[in-house]
């Protein structure tokens, strides 16, 4: 989620990282652990479907991202390999079918212990992800007890890693406006922003089960219907085969 409070929100975030940038030494991984392997084949269903070969580049592309992008706690919390895992894992499910894809505006990924109280508009809420903006360009923040959660729970239609990364997928083209030019010809534009208004008046009126957080924005709804469709394919097919068929073209 991008909000126009992002700067006051993680200002407080640069002391940080400049004194993490002053001690930090990346840490390489030679490859997919056998326990990490075991973690992919129990928990994810992405990597469940996947041929013994996609498995391997699966595995081979999670590595390499975790190894090409800081990945840091906030405060004094100590980073896990299974959370690198996770983040890696959410980075990967939306772009593997994309075989030379390069998160182009992602350097950081940061990781708070829970939710991030919001401010402005958002106050009284709490903010489980976030694409820094302003002084924070090229970060984000997880909250790690929700980025656990969309792995424990695969029908829920929502995952929070997912969620951000499609932000950042949206931003290929400079911008973040539910609108992924790079994945979309220009010809399927204008479908696609149709579906979005057809679909978000189907969310008013109660007539889809869809997160209604998606009729925030154009880009809160691209990002909320790619975590369906990752998340539980099998009840979008059924429930929206158009918007299951429009996030099948987009994402293959």
């Amino acid at each position: 989620m991008e909000n126009s409070w992002a700067i006051l929100l993680l200002s407080g975030l640069i002391y940080f990282i400049i004194r993490r940038r002053l001690g930090f030494k990346k840490k390489m991984l030679p490859g997919m652990s056998n326990s990490g392997r075991a973690y992919l084949e129990k928990r994810i269903k992405f990597y469940q479907k996947l041929n013994k070969t996609e498995k391997k580049e699966f595995e081979d592309r999670v590595i390499h991202f975790i190894n090409t992008t800081q990945i840091t706690g906030y405060g004094d919390l100590d980073v896990t390999f299974t959370d690198q895992l996770l983040v890696g894992i959410s980075a990967i499910i939306p772009i593997f079918r994309f075989k030379k894809w390069k998160y182009d505006f992602l350097h950081e990924v940061i990781l708070y212990p829970k939710a991030v109280e919001g401010k402005g508009i958002y106050e009284g809420s709490y903010v489980n992800g976030l694409v820094g903006s302003g002084p924070m360009e090229g970060r984000m923040i997880l909250a790690k007890d929700a980025l656990y959660h969309a792995y424990s729970n695969n029908t829920d239609r929502k995952n929070v890693g997912i969620h951000e990364f499609a932000h950042i997928i949206d931003k290929q083209d400079g911008v973040i406006d539910g609108v992924p030019s790079v994945l979309l010809d220009e010809v399927e534009i204008g479908p696609w922003l149709e579906l979005v208004r057809s679909k978000s008046k189907e969310i008013e009126n109660k007539e889809a089960k869809i997160n209604d957080y998606a009729l925030t924005n154009d880009a809160e709804f691209f990002a909320v219907v790619t975590e369906y469709f990752f998340e539980h394919p099998e009840m979008m097919v059924k429930k929206h085969p158009d918007l299951y068929k429009a996030l099948e073209e987009i994402y293959s």
